[in-house]
């Protein structure tokens, strides 16, 4: 865990005891389900934050996760504001050589599609949705399907990329949809896994990967079911 991240918890867990939006830190320990001494060590400096404490703090106390990892923003979100659905870009497939290229350029992201979800996990934060290419991850996901997916930050892809889940990793000249196995601590990389046995399995440098967005939901247009269009979430 980055040690500003602890820093920028320290500045929120202070600010909130200032203005006596918590009345103490063992009543904030006790909302957040640790025992004080483990937060008295965060706030003394002695332990970083974890991730999972951070996703809580989030959560219960309406703290910026911008402003947490990166330092950017308000430190507590607008509550005006915590309704207003995210807008999520799509990536269509024939525009995947121009995203590997300017995924951090706001000229061409702005020349990308935009639409919002009703699902109340899809009002905060930073969401894609890239079509899908190919058939390596039949029979889960067919070409022209799409994903919506979360950012998964890069500080965090140690602890945060799970073995077995499905992800859009980007890197400077390609976009994958894959199941992945987290050997960054170890190998300093990531396997690429398909549901299509036609496929062998690719071991990826971590250095070489740009982003990696975690899938939340499939959106298809197969109109073999009885249902027109399906929307459902992945295997959890």
């Amino acid at each position: 865990m980055s040690n500003l991240v602890t820093k920028r918890f320290i500045k929120c867990h202070n600010e909130l005891l200032d203005n006596q939006q918590v009345k103490s830190s063992s009543m904030m320990a006790q909302a957040l389900g640790v025992h004080r001494q483990s937060l008295n060590r965060i706030i003394t400096g002695d332990s970083d934050v974890t991730v999972q404490l951070l996703e809580k703090f989030v959560e219960l106390f309406h703290v910026n996760p911008s402003y947490l990892l990166t330092g950017e923003g308000e430190k507590f979100v607008d509550q005006s504001q915590v309704f207003e659905a995210a807008k999520i870009a799509f990536v269509p497939r024939l525009a995947y050589a121009g995203y590997s290229e300017q995924f951090q350029d706001p000229a061409f992201l702005n020349q990308l599609t935009y639409f919002s979800l009703p699902d109340q996990k899809f009002r905060e934060g930073a969401f894609r949705c890239f079509e899908i290419a190919g058939d390596s991850m039949k029979p889960t996901f067919n070409a022209g399907d799409k994903v919506v997916c979360s950012h998964v930050f890069d500080i965090y892809f140690e602890q945060l990329l799970k073995d077995g889940k499905v992800y859009v990793i980007v890197t400077e000249t390609d976009i994958f949809l894959k199941r992945i196995l987290n050997k960054i601590k170890s190998h300093k990389s990531i396997v690429l896994l398909s549901d299509n046995e036609d496929y062998n399995p690719t071991e990826l440098p971590i250095h070489e990967v740009k982003e990696i967005w975690k899938v939340e939901l499939r959106l298809s247009d197969d109109f073999n079911s009885k249902v027109g269009v399906n929307m459902e979430k992945t295997i959890s």
